[in-house]
């Protein structure tokens, strides 16, 4: 079996997050969606394509991402890694 890789964008806002999905080796996203910013159905979503291959995420830091970010860290080990552009802050 071929493991793919998927990398997932999130430009998290209060009342929505704005997802897209590239493939390892795809220039263009092969999935688009603007979601309802809700954790449990943007895990869903990320679940998705983890139990496809190894996936990783990243999203701007900003105050409306870290819950996002502590949803992240309860994937694993569906979850490969989640990033947060711009830093975690001291002591998160």
């Amino acid at each position: 079996m071929i493991s793919k890789e998927y990398y997932i964008g999130m430009d998290v806002h209060k009342e929505f997050v704005q997802m897209s999905v590239l493939e390892e080796k795809g220039e263009n996203p092969i999935y688009e969606r603007k979601l309802n910013n809700d954790n449990d159905l943007l895990v869903k979503e990320v679940v998705n394509f983890a139990r496809k291959g190894k996936t990783l995420v990243a999203y701007e830091a900003g105050c409306l991402g870290y819950v996002l970010y502590r949803a992240g860290r309860n994937m694993r080990p569906c979850l490969y890694e989640i990033f947060i552009l711009g830093g975690v802050p001291p002591g998160f």
